[in-house]
């Protein structure tokens, strides 16, 4: 139960932290998506010449 204005703040405050480290993950997190996103393209792309290399037809794109 909050009691008094100063709850009230101590709360806000908590949010407010909480929000800030919580937008910090999610830039974490997109980074290390685009990473991976760039990583897989570059092991597709080995993929097809590798696959190309030995005549063996693409299945999917």
């Amino acid at each position: 139960m909050i009691n008094s204005k100063k709850d009230i703040n101590t709360l806000i405050a908590q949010l407010s932290k909480e929000r800030t480290n919580s937008e910090a993950i999610q830039d974490e997190q997109d980074e290390t998506i685009a990473q991976l996103r760039e990583e897989l393209e570059k092991q597709k792309s080995i993929t097809e010449r590798i696959m190309n290399h030995l005549g063996i037809a693409k299945i999917n794109k």
